[in-house]
C-alpha cells in the first residue's frame, strides 16, 4: 500500500511525515482562498454602498432639474400675461426687470440640465463599471467556491487515507 502512495506521490518513503505535510498544505491554501474570499465579499458590499450613494445624488440632480424647469414654465406665463394685459406683474417690477429674471432662469435651467446630463453620464458609466466589478467578484467567488469545494475533498480524501494508513 505504501509503494503505491509513494508511486503517486501521496507519501514519502519517510512514513506519514509527507502526508502530514501535503495535509498542512492544503489547510494553509483553504486558509488563503477563504481570506481572499472574505476580501472579495466586503469589496462587494462597499461597491453596493456606492451605487446607493449615486442613486441618491442622481435623484437629488434630477429633482432639482424638473423644479428649475417648473420655475421656467411659471415665469414664461407670468410673462405671457404681463405682454398680452400690457401692464407689468406689479407696479415695482418692470418688463426689463422680468425678462431679465427669466434670463437668469432660463441660464440656471440650462445650467442645472447639463448638470443633470453630466450625472446621468457620470452615474451610467459609474454603473457600468460597478456591473463589470460586480460580474467579476461573482466569477472570483464562484471560481473561490469551487476551488475550496475540491480543496475540502482532497481535505477528506487524505484524512481518510491517514485514517486507513494509521490502522494499516
Amino acid at each position: 500500500m505504501r509503494d503505491v502512495l509513494t508511486e503517486k506521490g501521496l507519501m514519502e518513503d519517510t512514513g506519514n511525515g509527507g502526508l502530514v505535510a501535503k495535509l498542512q498544505e492544503l489547510q494553509e491554501r483553504f486558509a488563503d482562498v477563504d481570506r481572499e474570499r472574505n476580501e472579495l465579499i466586503s469589496q462587494h458590499a462597499s461597491v453596493q454602498d456606492e451605487l446607493k450613494s449615486s442613486t441618491r445624488k442622481y435623484s437629488e440632480a434630477f429633482r432639482k432639474a424638473q423644479d428649475a424647469e417648473e420655475r421656467v414654465k411659471i415665469l414664461e406665463e407670468e410673462l405671457e400675461r404681463a405682454s398680452i394685459g400690457g401692464k407689468s406683474i406689479s407696479p415695482d417690477f418692470s418688463l426689463k426687470d422680468f425678462e431679465d429674471n427669466l434670463k437668469t432662469m432660463e441660464s440656471r435651467a440650462a445650467d442645472a440640465e447639463r448638470e443633470l446630463n453630466e450625472t446621468t453620464k457620470s452615474y451610467k458609466e459609474r454603473m457600468h463599471q460597478l456591473e463589470s466589478d460586480y460580474q467579476t467578484a461573482v466569477h472570483y467567488v464562484k471560481g473561490t467556491e469551487k476551488m475550496l469545494r475540491r480543496m475540502k475533498e482532497e481535505l477528506t480524501k487524505y484524512k481518510k487515507e491517514t485514517i486507513k494508513l494509521n490502522n494499516s
